[in-house]
């Protein structure tokens, strides 16, 4: 969870994918019909955080007034996440969620979803998927009803991300980990606090060895420079 709330400013280009995933969310030769983007990357790259961006952009919440996000187990039962998607699109509506939901079956739930969304533009964020299945089980409850709804899905797993795309339109974004220049530059400026991503000379050697242990990954990097950050230059500390 600690990825939701990493700061804009500290991933380098986060701002420019996520304008790029809003655009391709509100508009495009696309936008007519319902369309699949998947963040696919190890972890660490960032994904939770860039569909967070997204997700919680004023474009896209004035956009798609129907959304719900959903964090997904890596074990769970179908029934379970079409339940969460109803309760979660209610609760963003302040709407009551529907009687009876807990002793519904898969069809009946898959039924109920797609009347509740019959005509309306929505979006849906599943986070952190593992599965291939999950695609086959969501993509009958979520209709197509051509008027620019959207579904972004975060995985690790390559599979996942391939599983989901079935149309041209559907897009899947490769994260991949910093370059060792970039995680350098990173982890000075917020290690040091130095806009030019400098270092002092006499912590180099010491910065070096973290910024190899980060391989890249620039949650790890924002997380160890912040606590580094309050060390005052101390070596030892």
């Amino acid at each position: 969870m600690a990825s939701l709330y990493t700061k804009e400013a500290e991933l380098v280009c986060i701002q420019t994918l996520r304008d790029k995933l809003i655009g391709w969310s509100i508009g495009g030769e696309v936008a007519s019909r319902r369309s699949v983007s998947s963040l696919v990357g190890m972890g660490g790259l960032g994904k939770t955080t860039l569909a967070k961006k997204v997700f919680d952009n004023p474009r896209f919440t004035k956009w798609f007034d129907w959304r719900a996000w959903i964090t997904v187990p890596q074990s769970y039962k179908n029934e379970d996440l079409l339940r969460n998607m109803i309760a979660e699109f209610q609760r963003t509506r302040k709407e009551s969620v529907p009687e009876g939901i807990e002793t519904m079956d898969l069809k009946l739930l898959s039924d109920t979803l797609r009347e509740y969304l019959k005509e309306k533009r929505y979006a849906v964020v599943f986070d952190d998927v593992w599965n291939t299945n999950l695609w086959e089980c969501v993509k009958l409850a979520l209709p197509d009803n051509k008027n620019g709804s959207r579904i972004i899905i975060t995985t690790r797993k390559g599979d996942v991300a391939a599983s989901c795309k079935e149309a041209f339109s559907d897009q899947v974004y490769e994260l991949e980990p910093f370059s060792s220049n970039e995680a350098w530059e990173l982890f000075c400026k917020k290690t040091f606090r130095d806009v030019d991503g400098n270092c002092p000379p006499e912590l180099k050697q010491f910065a070096t060895t973290i910024v190899k242990k980060c391989v890249g990954l620039p949650l790890a990097i924002v997380a160890i420079s912040g606590l580094l950050s309050t060390k005052c230059g101390d070596v030892s500390q």
